[in-house]
């Protein structure tokens, strides 16, 4: 798991990335509407929260122990790692999470996050 101090870098990188991308996209100066040049901030961000969500949710799958069900208190059991497209404030991101299911009831569920539901 990337240190606190690693992953400021690792988003430093990716911040790198989507300011060279909205400067590579954007007309020269002059040549911009107000709309234009909020369009490219708004990209910007949202690429940002999305990069900022990912890293986090990532971390935080990582550190996460087996989890017990909350419907038949039986540990569950890893199924390797999946990725999700999930909605977020920030916008809609894929995230790649370890996913258990229930040897007892078959309960699935995706943390940090909501269950999949019975199968």
């Amino acid at each position: 798991m990337p240190s606190d101090e690693e992953l400021k870098e690792q988003l430093k990188k990716r911040a790198d990335v989507l300011i060279e991308t909205m400067l590579a996209s954007k007309k020269p100066a002059g040549q911009n509407s107000l709309q234009d040049l909020e369009k490219l901030a708004i990209k910007a961000g949202q690429g940002f929260e999305e990069q900022v969500l990912r890293f986090l949710a990532e971390e935080e799958s990582q550190a996460a122990e087996e989890p017990v069900c909350e419907d038949c208190r039986r540990r569950m059991r890893s199924r390797g790692k999946r990725k999700r497209h999930i909605v977020t404030e920030a916008g809609e991101v894929e995230i790649e999470r370890r996913y258990y299911t229930c040897p007892g009831c078959g309960k699935r569920i995706f943390p940090p996050g909501s269950a999949l539901g019975v199968e």
